[in-house]
């Protein structure tokens, strides 16, 4: 007897540290900027409902249309936008929207699922755009979300016609696969630790080793990049399959420094995973 099967997939990770996702410090955006995100958000998303993909196209950055030309365009009978983090002074973002879709499962075909997109967007002459970035050469990182990787004739060379070949390149949507459950999502990178201490007056050097678990690879990044009276850097900032990075954070001792807690956040693309770190000086 055949179940039908729903399968909801949550990226959102809702953290509570100390009282405030630390996430939150660093990236809400002023009120009239993030309404008109939204707004080009949803007429992104409701073109995709309706399947006016030539009208969606108007919304998506030059540098990005041949991808979104030829990519495979994901139909939603609704959505809605769950989080989106902000970076380079408010002028680039990064969007998560739950596709209300249908996907096939053999062998009971197609069945209904909530399905996460992540989008990119930038401000280009005072107007949001969608757009997509060429992952790291060599790198995993679409291909385990459901976008394959480089594949055939590296871009500009040949193929035995002697016709150019088509660059590859990565196409929208970006998107999880369901074979990847929440906890694995939320633990795509495990962290050794998550908070550091130091005495104040004494400069010291603490060190957080950072496991990629995923079978792909993810892209690591600082929020903040930079903290006062702290130096905090990353000796990897992509990491492979298996692969481990380590978080450095010196505390540099200022004379007038003084006993208290801040916190940073290790940001995980594209899992959307945050991190949050807390240090304090006592």
């Amino acid at each position: 007897m055949r179940r039908a099967a729903v399968l909801t997939v949550v990226v959102a990770c809702a953290l509570s540290v100390w009282g405030q996702n630390p996430a939150e410090l660093f990236e809400k955006a002023p009120p009239d900027i993030d309404e008109a995100l939204r707004a080009r958000i949803n007429k992104f998303y409701q073109y995709h409902v309706e399947g006016k993909f030539r009208a969606a196209d108007a919304l998506v950055a030059e540098d990005s249309k041949d991808v979104f030309f030829g990519a495979d365009k994901q139909r939603c009978r609704s959505f809605a936008i769950t989080k989106i983090s902000y970076s380079d002074n408010f002028t680039r973002a990064s969007a998560m929207v739950i596709c209300d879709t249908e996907m096939m499962m053999p062998p009971v075909g197609l069945i209904p699922i909530k399905m996460p997109i992540r989008s990119l967007w930038k401000v280009e002459n005072g107007e949001w755009y969608w757009y997509v970035e060429p992952p790291p050469p060599g790198s995993s990182l679409n291909s385990m979300f459901g976008v394959p990787g480089p594949a055939g004739p590296p871009p500009n060379s040949t193929g035995a016609a002697g016709a150019p070949s088509a660059p590859a390149a990565p196409g929208p949507p970006i998107t999880f696969t369901p074979l990847l459950d929440l906890e694995t999502l939320q633990n795509a990178v495990r962290a050794d630790r998550t908070s550091v201490t130091f005495a104040v007056g004494t400069k010291g050097t603490e060190r957080i080793q950072l496991a990629n678990r995923l079978p792909g690879g993810v892209r690591l990044e600082l929020r903040p990049a930079k903290l006062p009276g702290f130096e905090i850097s990353l000796d990897k900032e992509n990491l492979e399959k298996g692969e481990s990075a380590t978080l450095s954070i010196t505390y540099l001792a200022a004379a007038d420094s003084k006993p208290g807690a801040t916190a940073l956040v290790v940001v995980v693309t594209p899992a959307e995973q945050e991190i949050p770190i807390r240090i304090e000086v006592k």
